[in-house]
């Protein structure tokens, strides 16, 4: 064995063992917490298609939604609206079917079967609940394997091994990749085959033979099923090069004709058998709601410090344009050598980013979202500008150079170099098993509707095996006169136990104002000053009567202000900048505004808000506990309420 074969091999074997350690990694988090609604919305589709053998509409008897509401359902007596992410023939189109297939074979492997109707599960405990969110997430874990190996191939086939090491080793202990690889979504399968779909057309551009073309028509197959703003952006960058393919290869008119055949063949009975075209463009683009220049520039693909270098490495391409290499040779040769896959790379991302403007749904417009088209190429990008810098600098050592140039800039530019997944804000465990537990203490009878906020429906769906429905679609006169009990659940913000509103806090300060108060007493009082927001929103914005604090300790409103003043200088106001919001004033922590006008942003918002939401009625003289340490507040409307009463009973729990 000759001494570079056995390099080779070391190098490899390494290489396997980097990615091993950053799936182990990934799959410590997998259970990190809950599903959040996108989660759960993908989890159920993969149980439909163990149902059905293809992801459908309808999960535990009732159908599935998930999305704004633009599609009317005329004659129908209990739903106003259908969801648009589903065709009318009961196919769901909306999200491709790789990442949902995917899902669904974990749920086969590991015995997770699909919940049935009129039979609820057995109470299930913390432990079941994160097993079932493992197996749901574990495909992205191994999308996210197969994307650090693109890493590391992608940046040796289009600039070396120290642009390839470099883009795995970022990849491995970046923040973005951990998240994307720790959520049951289509996410981590996007930045994969994004990335494959750009290596193939790199060959295609490079080599030209037959095996590159049929690579890049099962990567663009692949993308086409995974995601359609990516797959889009895929296809306008190979429009963009077809000219430059057809002129530098002979032959290739065929091999392009071949690669449209497949992708043909394989999309079009796809379309057609799914009834894919009649929602097509039900739900409003984005680009809409947005102004134009300027939200082109609203939205960043990356961190200011990024354009500095990248507009130094353009200055520094002028330069060597204009001046005929008068730059030293071992600057120049870098530069030059780089420059087909800077072209490349950079096009993708404008192109990825372009996409997402332009054709992203106004319902699905989250920043959070953008680079998912373009991550993967912009990670290769960032590793051939490190990987030419260094060769720049110290050319001899270009390997170890690249990847220390690169956590440099992320260090520089704010990036946690921790290799963890960014701080879990949903709900905990314990708090979903709180829940049904005190669901289950009722025995709910056999004709109570159960309802939930829009999109929590479905994560209760899928962790309590019970039939929630969404109550958005649902109309206000079925509500009114539904003769038997209403059960809704919504989960809500409500202040801090600690700080002003702690217990023996509450002690000290009615201490000061002559008033001794039990252990018992204070905690009640927390609980009520805790949730004193909360229940004035919803008497002022959906009973439509006033809420008044009289019953409160005057010596307590001090803290209950300081609590207050301290939750609106902490309050994340980015979600309320979106597109779908435009126009409107949204109250920063009301529940019911914001998902009012999401939901019902292109049905007439207005006239279904406050004391017109149609669930409003339901909920005068209706009973409610507030479970103030799991988050959830539960409302039981009996049959046959009397809707004239105007409040109502809460009961605060632990």
């Amino acid at each position: 064995m000759t001494a570079r074969r056995r390099r080779y091999i070391i190098e490899i074997a390494l290489v396997a063992l980097v990615i091993a350690a950053a799936v182990w990694r990934r799959a410590e988090y997998l259970d990190i917490g809950p599903f959040w609604v996108d989660e759960a919305e993908s989890s159920i589709n993969a149980l439909t298609i163990l149902q059905n053998g293809y992801p459908g509409d309808r999960y535990l008897g009732i159908p599935i939604y998930e999305n704004t509401l633009v599609k009317g359902w005329p004659g129908n007596a209990e739903y106003e609206f259908k969801d648009s992410s589903y065709s009318d023939r009961g196919f769901a189109t909306y999200h491709g079917w790789l990442p949902l297939y995917s899902i669904a074979a974990s749920f086969a492997l590991n015995g997770i079967a699909p919940d049935q109707a009129g039979h609820p599960p057995a109470l299930r405990g913390v432990e079941t609940l994160k097993r079932r969110s493992r197996i749901a997430r574990l495909p992205s874990v191994l999308y996210g394997a197969i994307f650090l190996a693109l890493c590391y191939v992608g940046g040796i086939l289009v600039f070396g091994r120290d642009a390839g090491i470099t883009a795995l080793l970022v990849g491995c202990v970046h923040q973005t990749h951990i998240d994307l690889c720790i959520r049951a979504r289509y996410y981590s399968a996007t930045v994969a085959l994004s990335t494959l779909a750009l290596l193939a057309i790199w060959l295609m551009l490079t080599k030209g033979r037959w095996r590159d073309y049929l690579v890049g028509a099962c990567a663009f197959i692949a993308l086409f099923f995974t995601h359609l703003v990516t797959f889009a952006a895929a296809a306008g960058v190979l429009a963009v090069l077809a000219p430059v393919i057809l002129w530098k290869q002979p032959g290739a008119l065929r091999k392009l004709s071949v690669f449209a055949l497949l992708l043909f063949i394989t999309a079009v009975p796809w379309i057609w058998t799914t009834g894919f075209l009649s929602g097509l463009g039900s739900i409003p683009p984005a680009r809409s709601l947005l102004s134009f220049p300027a939200d082109l520039l609203r939205y960043p693909p990356a961190r200011p410090i990024y354009f500095v270098f990248f507009g130094a490495f353009a200055a520094l391409v002028a330069f060597l344009m204009a001046s005929r290499s008068r730059l030293p040779q071992r600057i120049e040769a870098p530069l030059r050598q780089c420059l087909p896959a800077v072209a490349l790379l950079s096009l993708w991302v404008v192109a990825g980013y372009l996409a997402f403007i332009l054709l992203m749904p106004a319902a699905s417009f989250f920043p959070e979202r953008l680079d998912l088209s373009y991550w993967g190429p912009a990670l290769l990008l960032a590793g051939v500008f490190c990987a030419a810098g260094a060769r720049a600098i110290l050319p001899r050592y270009s390997l170890a150079a690249a990847p220390a140039i690169a956590f440099l800039l992320l260090w520089v530019s704010g990036h946690p170099l921790r290799a963890t997944p960014s701080p879990q804000t949903g709900s905990s465990w314990e708090s979903l098993v709180k829940l049904t537990k005190q669901l289950d203490i009722d025995k709910l009878p056999s004709a109570t509707r159960l309802y939930a906020a829009p999109n929590q429906h479905l994560i209760l769906s899928f962790y309590s095996g019970l039939p929630f429905q969404s109550i958005a679609p649902i109309r206000k006169s079925f509500l009114d006169s539904y003769p038997g009990p209403v059960v809704y659940v919504e989960s809500a913000s409500f202040l801090p136990a600690s700080g002003w509103l702690a217990p023996a806090l509450l002690q000290q300060t009615a201490k000061g104002h002559e008033v001794t108060l039990t252990d018992k007493e204070a905690t009640d009082l927390s609980r009520l000053l805790r949730t004193a927001d909360y229940r004035t929103a919803l008497n002022r914005d959906v009973l439509g009567s006033h809420c008044s604090l009289e019953s409160l300790p005057s010596f307590s409103r001090g803290n209950l202000a300081k609590a207050q003043a301290l939750q609106v200088q902490g309050a994340d106001k980015t979600s309320l900048e979106l597109p779908v919001f435009r126009g409107f004033n949204i109250q920063n922590g009301n529940p019911w505004t914001w998902r009012t006008v999401f939901f019902y942003r292109f049905v007439d918002p207005i006239s279904r808000s406050g004391w017109n939401l149609n669930f409003a009625g339901r909920l005068r003289g209706s009973y409610a506990d507030i479970l103030t340490g799991a988050g959830w507040v539960i409302y039981r409307s009996p049959a046959n309420i009397d809707q004239r009463k105007g409040s109502t009973h809460f009961r605060l729990l632990p």
